[in-house]
């Protein structure tokens, strides 16, 4: 990948649909330096980063995220830091909806989930992961006082 901003690899080839559930899409962030084949479907991470898989920085429960009330700026911080690089959960969710309606959104590590870690300039965190499964649930949402 060349750039900064990362890019998202959505796989649907494993996504189950039951109404308008839907379950086992796997979702990948690859930053720069890292490389997809889409011939071959495979992953080849930049030799800077390191696994996170057993090694993870954080141990700690997560709250559901929903909006601007989320402390990270992008899906792929979110992931990084709340779900793959940490050891404390499985899973992790956010809502997003207006006006009564929305989605429930479920992110989790799966068998072949695994995230990479590098140190950047400036002393930013540089991460990428792959093969975390997301289901979405659509649903509607009251807020009660």
């Amino acid at each position: 990948m060349i750039g900064r901003g990362g890019v998202s690899l959505v796989d649907l080839s494993s996504m189950k649909k039951t109404g308008r559930k839907m379950e086992n899409i796997e979702l990948s962030w690859l930053t720069e330096g890292d490389q997809y084949s889409l011939d071959t479907h495979q992953f080849k991470i930049k030799e800077s980063k390191v696994e996170t898989k057993g090694y993870e920085y954080y141990n700690s429960p997560v709250a559901p995220h929903s909006g601007v009330l989320t402390p990270h700026g992008s899906l792929g911080h979110f992931l990084s830091y709340q779900l793959v690089d940490n050891g404390a959960v499985q899973e992790v969710k956010s809502y997003s909806f207006h006006e009564g309606k929305g989605f429930e959104l479920t992110f989790k590590k799966g068998k072949e989930t695994n995230g990479y870690w590098g140190y950047k300039e400036a002393g930013k965190d540089h991460y990428s992961y792959e093969k975390v499964i997301v289901d979405v649930v659509p649903g509607s949402f009251l807020i009660k006082d």
